[in-house]
This record gives structure tokens, sequence and C-alpha cells, in this order.
């Protein structure tokens, strides 16, 4: 059966997380499942549309109304789809399965996809760590014309992120630089692997 959702009562060892991005706006995240979430799909780039806590909505259960709000939803090339977002062992318990199964076919009838996502879809290695440390930048202008000049300078197509960044020290140039520019991902690299050990690469 689905229960109201109840507002989380704030104490000294809740923490809410607020990011801000222009897709998605002011977000007020509760977990930090739902941090790396919205972040993981800003930076996937897939999404014209993304709003954490919508518009709820009102699924009928066993005669009953009952009020949803989704963790987040979003447009992506044209379909609508509705997420939320939940730790694996908490998704897979008899009361959210009989949940989820009764929001799907709400979620349908709106021409919408029902999606549930865990740490096993949003959480691959390093990438969530690399991600978090990436999205502040992202309010910065993308470095265009300072990448072009440090690939010209470059007779190569792969450096180590720290031979990369002397590199950047050698030329006069703030090492902020790589992090500014895999942000807007004007660099390559793989970043399921630790920062600091990170193979940079370029076209």
């Amino acid at each position: 059966m689905i229960k109201p959702r109840k507002q989380a009562k704030q104490s000294a060892v809740r923490s809410t997380s607020i990011f801000y991005h222009p897709l998605s706006k002011t977000s007020i995240l509760d977990s930090d499942l739902e941090h790396d979430y919205l972040i993981l799909k800003i930076f996937q780039q897939k999404s014209e549309y993304l709003k954490t806590q919508p518009e709820p909505l009102f699924l009928n259960v066993n005669g009953k109304i009952r009020r949803y709000t989704p963790d987040l939803e979003s447009i992506e090339s044209g379909d609508g789809f509705i997420d939320e977002v939940k730790h694996s062992t908490k998704a897979m318990s008899p009361e959210n399965i009989d949940k989820f199964s009764i929001i799907t076919a709400a979620c349908a009838e709106q021409a919408k996809t029902f999606r549930v996502m865990t740490e096993k879809e949003i959480y691959n290695g390093e990438r969530h760590k690399n991600l978090r440390y990436l999205a502040p930048v992202l309010k910065h202008p993308s470095p265009i014309e300072e990448v072009q000049i440090l690939i010209a300078s470059l007779d190569c197509k792969s450096m180590h992120i720290k031979e990369l960044m002397q590199h950047i020290k050698n030329m006069g140039m703030k090492p902020c630089l790589i992090r500014r520019a895999l942000a807007h991902k004007l660099l390559i690299c793989d970043l399921t692997k630790k920062y600091s050990d990170l193979i940079i690469s370029w076209a």
C-alpha cells in the first residue's frame, strides 16, 4: 500500500543539498544518491528538461486517493520520464514493488515512463566522485580558446593528468583549465577511474 509521503524532519545529522544548473534550476535534494543522479543526468546531456520533485501524481489505491511526489521528471528526445531514486535494498521491498506497479500504470496513462534508479545504475567506479568535482565549474564559460592553444602546443594525443597539469603550468596557464575542459567535454577521459590517475586525450 502507498503511504502519503511526509516531509523529512530536519536535524543536525541530516544534510540537504541545494544544487543549481540552468537545466534543472535550483534543486533541493534529500540524499547523496539523488544528488549524484541529477549530476549524472546533467553530464549525460540527454535531457531537454529536468525537474526535481515535480508536480505530484494522485493515485487511486483501493479507492483512496494517495499523493506521490517523484524525485525527478525529465524529457529525453521528446519522451517523458518519471524517476524514483532509491537504494536497491529498499527498492526491492514488497511494499515498494507494489507501489511502483501502481505508479507505472499511472504514468503510462499520461504517456510517461516510470523508472526506478538505484546505485547500480548511478554509480560506476569513481565516476560519481569525479562528476561531483567537475559539476561546480559548469557555471563558468567553456574554455574553448584556451584548450585550442593547449592542444596546439602538444605533439601527442594523450597524456597523464599530472604531466598535462605540469605542461599547463609551464605555459603560464592555470591548472584548473583541465577541470573546466573536462566538465565542458573539451578533453576526453575515463571518469570511472581515480581523478589523479586519469589519462587525458583530445581529438
